[in-house]
């Protein structure tokens, strides 16, 4: 006896289809208002997708502060994402290309590169593979450097260390403002299975944290969560008003000597900031930084801060005010164009 046909089964529902987003507008020279001679036309590439990613990319907030610096200079700026790399569609050519990564860049074919070498990729960096097309390397970090320096082929690097928008971040104009609260901003990363050292050791030593990031949901510290963002413009208020401000690096970074701006931040703020064993640090901010690798030397530390005297207050809040002629953008972009001239042939 013949089986009964099955009956057909039902169609499977079509999943939609992603419609591709459209590219960031392309982005736009901006000009000085008084122009250097000879002015220069550079072209900062920011390791930012998009400028639709920029506000949540410590990347692009670094690139504008740079770029605010060389404009007040007398040179043309332009910001390029990396959906705009190497170069925008009918732009005018830049006269030198500035990468401001940690990652390996194609040059823009006809256009000199210069690197500023601010932080090194997550796992093994190679930094000779990433600094092979440079015609110049800046490098912000000494231990880096000297490594770099003893195997390359390429000698031309120099040390430059990484840098702070002295607008947003500088001393409380009243050195008796109140200050509360022990802060750390940082997004967890569980992905790339980099510990938050500062994170295991506030809880650790049962320390109260004013914690501003991404990603911390099912975390034990999601309890001190306060926001997963903070403005860019807001961190100089959030700096002045801490205790205390907790940094702490990726592996890459603590093993090179790649010391984040965070401490910069923070110490032009005066504020007293505790982080790692990073290695490399400027010489000058060594005596304003704790670092601990244990939760004894975090209590220690702590403690230090906490019973500071007016002396030692005093000496900080002077290192801060003189942090803007060493260490701010304005700072590093003076140091950083005789080498930009040089590249694009105006030397």
């Amino acid at each position: 006896m013949p089986r009964p046909h099955a009956p057909p089964s039902p169609p499977r529902p079509q999943r939609p289809i992603k419609s591709q987003r459209p590219p960031s507008p392309p982005p736009a020279w901006q000009h000085p208002e008084h122009p250097a001679a000879p002015s220069l036309r550079i072209a900062i590439k920011a390791l930012t997708k998009s400028a639709r990613a920029a506000d949540l990319s410590g990347d692009f907030h670094f690139a504008l502060g740079l770029a605010d610096a060389l404009l007040r200079q007398g040179h043309a700026v332009r910001i390029d994402t990396m959906d705009h790399w190497p170069s925008p569609d009918g732009q005018t050519p830049a006269d030198v290309d500035l990468a401001l990564c940690g990652a390996r860049f194609a040059p823009t074919p006809g256009v000199p590169l210069v690197i500023w070498l601010i932080y090194p990729e997550r796992a093994r960096p190679d930094l000779h593979a990433i600094c092979a097309n440079a015609a110049h390397v800046f490098m912000a970090s000494r231990p880096a450097l000297r490594r770099f320096r003893a195997a390359a082929r390429l000698p031309r690097a120099t040390l430059l260390h990484q840098a702070f928008d002295a607008a947003r971040m500088f001393p409380p104009a009243d050195p008796a403002t109140a200050r509360d609260g022990i802060t750390f901003v940082a997004s967890n990363h569980p992905a790339v299975r980099d510990r938050r050292l500062m994170v295991d050791l506030a809880l650790t030593t049962d320390t109260p944290l004013r914690l501003f990031g991404r990603w911390w949901q099912g975390h034990p510290i999601h309890r001190h969560l306060v926001a997963e963002y903070i403005e860019n413009r807001d961190l100089g208020v959030l700096y002045r008003g801490s205790d205390v401000v907790l940094c702490d690096h990726r592996p890459a970074m603590r093993r090179l000597g790649f010391a984040s701006n965070r401490i910069l931040d923070a110490l032009a703020c005066a504020t007293p900031v505790i982080c790692d064993q990073v290695t490399g640090l400027p010489r000058d901010m060594r005596p304003f930084i704790h670092r601990v690798a244990t939760a004894e030397e975090f209590r220690r530390a702590l403690a230090e801060i906490r019973t500071e005297d007016a002396d030692r207050r005093a000496e900080r809040l002077a290192f801060a005010r003189s942090m803007a002629a060493t260490h701010s953008f304005d700072a590093r972009a003076a140091q950083m164009l005789p080498v930009l001239m040089q590249a694009a042939g105006r030397g």
